[in-house]
């Protein structure tokens, strides 16, 4: 993907800088605003499950291109999901719906797990396919 757009390390007390930075860079790429708002919250998802399963922080970094934004977040946790994102949380739980909703709100969702850390991708394409 090249250099990003934009990248930051987040904590705890950085998820409304996390949401800003998306809306601002997101916002001048062309992206339907709606779809812009999409993305916010899937990131926001991501991020909020990186401060809680990834030792508290996470780094983001976003490309755009002429086709799409791709918001990368990563962390040290470990994710050992068979299907992340694609099986719908249980209608009675009050928690587990993140990567679910990321998935719905975008593109594309891909996630991988090293021995470094979890990493989660979304993609949003400019115009809904």
């Amino acid at each position: 993907l090249g250099p990003p757009a934009a990248e930051l390390s987040f904590g705890p007390e950085g998820l409304g800088e996390l949401r800003h930075l998306v809306a601002e860079v997101v916002g001048r790429s062309g992206t339907a605003p709606d779809r812009v708002a999409d993305l916010v919250l899937a990131v926001n998802e991501i991020g909020s499950n990186s401060i809680e399963h990834g030792a508290g922080q996470g780094r983001l970094r976003l490309w755009v291109t002429d086709e799409a934004v791709t918001a990368e977040i990563a962390d040290g946790g470990s994710a050992d999901l068979p299907f992340p994102g694609m099986v719908a949380p249980s209608a009675v739980g009050i928690r587990g719906r993140g990567l679910w909703l990321a998935s719905e709100l975008c593109d594309v969702l891909q996630v991988w797990s090293d021995d470094k850390g979890t990493v989660v991708r979304l993609r949003m394409d400019h115009e809904a396919s």
